[in-house]
């Protein structure tokens, strides 16, 4: 049965293998922490804005809808401008303004009411990322200092080797000597 020799040169090598996993497994988790804290300010404020969506408050909705509700308005006050130059006065005319109106109402409560609704997701899907980030980066530091942890034990296993079978060597050697002088003693 022939034992695992070691080399220097192995030994040498290993270390070097496992001291460059350590570091990469030390640099990943350094690059994945200083990534999510770049990004922790943006999530920080999304999940602000979404939360105030989410918190109902009306103030809140108009702030947030005030580009989209502009939008509307300004659409509807064209369309009522067209209408009023464009028809006779009378009672279809006023109808039809009514009905602008109405349009114009309803698509702002479409939008509220969406704006609050698709709140509760975005959050959600903000706390996801937040996590997935955190322990992705996590993830990678962990497994390269598991593989860097993995090629020192094959050190640490190798030496020990190396070091049984120099004794072992070493004790057959005086084993071998003591039979010869054994052998001399009783000639």
């Amino acid at each position: 049965m022939s034992k695992p020799t070691s080399s220097a040169a192995d030994s040498s090598a290993i270390s070097n293998l496992a001291n460059q996993m350590s570091a990469t497994g030390a640099a990943q988790t350094a690059e994945g922490s200083q990534l999510f804290n770049l990004a922790l300010p943006g999530l920080t404020q999304a999940e602000s804005y979404y939360g105030k969506l989410a918190s109902g408050s009306p103030q809140a909705l108009a702030t947030a809808n005030a580009p989209a509700i502009a939008g509307i308005t300004q659409a509807n006050n064209s369309a009522k401008q067209s209408i009023t130059q464009d028809n006779p006065r009378g009672g279809q005319t006023n109808l039809a303004l009514e009905n602008a109106d109405l349009s114009k109402g309803a698509q702002i409560g479409n939008l509220t009411t969406q704006s609050y609704t698709n709140a509760f997701p975005s959050l959600a899907q903000l706390g996801g990322q937040n996590v997935a980030q955190g322990t992705g980066a996590q993830a990678a530091g962990v497994s390269s200092m598991g593989a860097a942890a993995n090629q020192y034990q094959g050190l640490l296993q190798n030496n020990a080797a190396s070091k049984s079978s120099t004794m072992g060597f070493l004790g057959s050697l005086a084993g071998g000597g003591a039979e010869l002088g054994s052998a001399a003693l009783l000639a």
